[in-house]
């Protein structure tokens, strides 16, 4: 993250691997956005971000950004996955963005028992693609160098077995007080409504069952909330 006196006033993400001293091409809809929507004149200074970590600072030209700096930057600690059940409604879309800007790595739908929400096979590109598209959005606006992945729609056995994290939470109204995640990588696991069955619960039992608080909160805000406390918990690494 950038101090405020070391920012640039405009952000445009780029393609992974594009970025070197010199001339950095836009996509179409980029170039669209930075000179139809935003109105920016050539020369203005530019950040561009390939949501891989790099970085490079320039300014902006007909064909992309003449980029005259790049940076690295590390991941920061923990990688944070939220495995979490798609609500109803337009708040998945709120749970991308805000989890998002909160600094949130990987996001991996639920389909649980009780879910309201299943998203068709023969949707699943389509719907992918959107919510990528939302959280680069967020990454951009929130002045990320990582870009989070949004996997497809996955059942919470195949979700279990593909977990690779160090360690992880169990939102539970009855678990215990949070302390700070330890490890390099933490998952942290969200019911929907109805919340997790009994046979979910066992199959979840690595998962440390942790408290939100003396509040019941609706699925979306407790996966948007559970990810910025993490992250806070983690301190600035």
């Amino acid at each position: 993250m950038h101090g405020t006196s070391d920012r640039v006033s405009r952000r445009l993400p780029v393609e992974p691997g594009t970025i070197n001293t010199g001339l950095v091409p836009l996509e179409s809809e980029t170039k669209h956005y930075a000179f139809q929507v935003l109105r920016l004149a050539l020369g203005t200074e530019i950040e561009v971000f390939d949501g891989h970590g790099t970085t490079g600072r320039g300014v902006l030209a007909p064909d992309g950004v003449e980029v005259a700096s790049v940076a690295l930057h590390p991941p920061s600690t923990p990688q944070i996955t939220l495995y979490q059940a798609i609500p109803k409604g337009d708040r998945w879309d709120a749970v991308l963005e805000k989890a998002t800007e909160l600094g949130v790595d990987r996001i991996v739908p639920l389909l649980t028992q009780w879910s309201v929400v299943q998203v068709p096979s023969a949707k699943a590109g389509p719907k992918v693609d959107r919510w990528q598209k939302i959280v680069r959005s967020a990454a951009r606006q929130s002045e990320r160098v990582y870009t989070p992945v949004v996997q497809a729609q996955t059942s919470l056995a195949d979700a279990i077995r593909q977990a690779k994290e160090d360690s992880h939470w169990l939102a539970d109204a009855s678990g215990k007080a949070v302390i700070a995640p330890s490890g390099e990588s933490l998952g942290i696991w969200i019911g929907p409504e109805a919340g997790f069955s009994p046979r979910e619960v066992e199959m979840l039992a690595h998962a440390t069952r942790i408290s939100l608080g003396p509040n019941i909160l609706r699925s979306e805000t407790a996966g948007i909330f559970a990810v910025g406390l993490a992250r806070l918990l983690s301190g600035p690494r």
